[in-house]
């Protein structure tokens, strides 16, 4: 469930989650020392950097990326959870990364296809959480100061 992978980032972030949105396929934003839980209907509202989002299933990658930079940062449960995901074309990121587990490599380029529209460019990142932890956060620091 969404709501455990948001305590364990919490709890790597000493941080308190904020959980008054429930729908039932949520997804989690840490964003500004905080995490919230947000309805996937609202997605195209939620808060992202307008050049780069990272979307994440790990809940220790997304803190570890959270911790280094101010961009929010997005953490979903499941795959299948956000397959009506929707990102807003006006306030949307310019680079989507998306990181799903060996097992949805399939569902999530196909996510991705249908997310590539107008500004966005999306890349997805398949991986365990411990080797996407030392590759990316170096690489989303850099990103970051670009």
């Amino acid at each position: 469930m969404i709501q455990q992978k948001a305590f364990k980032a919490a709890k790597i972030l000493n941080i308190r989650p904020d959980f008054k949105e429930k729908s039932g396929q949520d997804f989690a934003v840490i964003n500004k020392g905080g995490i919230e839980l947000w309805p996937v209907a609202k997605s195209n509202l939620a808060p992202v950097d307008k050049k780069l989002l990272f979307i994440s299933p790990y809940p220790d990658l997304a803190a570890a990326l959270s911790m280094r930079s101010p961009r929010p940062v997005w953490l979903y449960d499941r795959i299948d959870d956000i397959q009506s995901m929707g990102l807003s074309e006006k306030s949307g990121a310019d680079w989507v990364m998306l990181v799903c587990t060996p097992a949805d490599f399939v569902k999530a380029n196909l996510l991705a296809d249908r997310w590539t529209y107008g500004p966005h460019e999306v890349t997805v990142m398949m991986g365990q959480e411990a080797d996407l932890i030392n590759k990316l956060v170096a690489y989303y620091q850099q990103a970051q100061r670009g």
